[in-house]
Protein backbone atom coordinates (compact mmCIF):
# COMPACT_ATOMS: atom_id res chain seq x y z
CA UNK A 1 0.00 0.00 0.00
CA UNK A 2 3.06 2.37 0.74
CA UNK A 3 4.08 1.67 -2.45
CA UNK A 4 0.59 2.60 -4.16
CA UNK A 5 -0.16 -0.75 -5.12
CA UNK A 6 -3.27 -2.31 -4.23
CA UNK A 7 -3.29 -5.51 -1.77
CA UNK A 8 -4.94 -8.96 -1.78
CA UNK A 9 -4.88 -10.33 1.24
CA UNK A 10 -6.66 -13.25 3.02
CA UNK A 11 -9.63 -13.04 4.98
CA UNK A 12 -8.33 -14.21 7.99
CA UNK A 13 -6.54 -12.80 10.52
CA UNK A 14 -4.77 -8.96 10.45
CA UNK A 15 -4.54 -7.59 7.14
CA UNK A 16 -8.24 -7.58 6.00
CA UNK A 17 -8.90 -5.36 8.70
CA UNK A 18 -6.35 -2.55 6.56
CA UNK A 19 -8.45 -3.08 3.76
CA UNK A 20 -11.48 -1.89 1.78
CA UNK A 21 -12.84 -4.13 -0.56
CA UNK A 22 -12.46 -2.61 -3.75
CA UNK A 23 -11.34 0.69 -2.79
CA UNK A 24 -7.49 -0.03 -1.47
CA UNK A 25 -7.30 -3.73 -2.10
CA UNK A 26 -9.31 -7.14 -2.19
CA UNK A 27 -10.13 -9.64 0.86
CA UNK A 28 -9.67 -13.14 -0.86
CA UNK A 29 -11.86 -15.85 0.62
CA UNK A 30 -9.97 -18.80 -0.75
CA UNK A 31 -7.35 -19.41 -3.87
CA UNK A 32 -9.60 -19.31 -6.54
CA UNK A 33 -10.71 -15.66 -5.69
CA UNK A 34 -7.52 -14.19 -4.96
CA UNK A 35 -6.61 -15.44 -8.39
CA UNK A 36 -9.68 -13.73 -10.06
CA UNK A 37 -8.62 -10.58 -7.78
CA UNK A 38 -5.17 -11.41 -9.29
CA UNK A 39 -6.33 -11.31 -12.84
CA UNK A 40 -8.94 -8.36 -12.54
CA UNK A 41 -5.90 -5.69 -11.35
CA UNK A 42 -3.13 -7.26 -14.03
CA UNK A 43 -5.95 -6.82 -16.98
CA UNK A 44 -7.57 -3.41 -16.07
CA UNK A 45 -4.83 -0.85 -15.94
CA UNK A 46 -7.47 1.93 -14.76
CA UNK A 47 -8.68 0.19 -11.48
CA UNK A 48 -5.15 -0.79 -10.37
CA UNK A 49 -4.18 2.49 -10.76
CA UNK A 50 -6.83 3.82 -9.07
CA UNK A 51 -6.89 1.57 -5.79
CA UNK A 52 -3.10 2.18 -5.88
CA UNK A 53 -3.87 6.07 -5.16
CA UNK A 54 -6.50 4.98 -2.40
CA UNK A 55 -4.14 2.66 -0.87
CA UNK A 56 -1.05 5.18 -1.06
CA UNK A 57 -3.29 7.83 0.63
CA UNK A 58 -4.61 4.58 3.41
CA UNK A 59 -0.85 4.09 4.13
CA UNK A 60 -0.32 7.59 4.53
CA UNK A 61 -2.50 7.87 7.75
CA UNK A 62 -0.97 5.10 9.49
CA UNK A 63 2.87 6.38 10.28
CA UNK A 64 4.89 4.54 12.81
CA UNK A 65 3.94 7.32 15.16
CA UNK A 66 0.38 6.67 15.18
CA UNK A 67 1.14 3.07 14.51
CA UNK A 68 3.08 2.76 18.22
CA UNK A 69 0.62 5.32 19.66
CA UNK A 70 -2.13 3.06 19.46
CA UNK A 71 -0.45 -0.01 20.28
CA UNK A 72 1.11 1.58 23.98
CA UNK A 73 -2.54 2.80 24.33
CA UNK A 74 -3.79 -0.42 23.97
CA UNK A 75 -1.15 -1.63 26.21
CA UNK A 76 -2.11 0.77 29.08
CA UNK A 77 -5.59 -0.65 28.51
CA UNK A 78 -4.67 -3.95 29.14
CA UNK A 79 -3.12 -2.95 31.72
CA UNK A 80 -5.25 -0.62 33.63
CA UNK A 81 -7.68 -3.53 32.93
CA UNK A 82 -5.79 -6.40 35.21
Amino acid sequence: MSSALPVIVTDKMGPRELVTEGENGFIARDAVDFRQKLDLLIQDESLRKKMGTQARQYALTHSWEAVFHGLFHNYQRIINYS
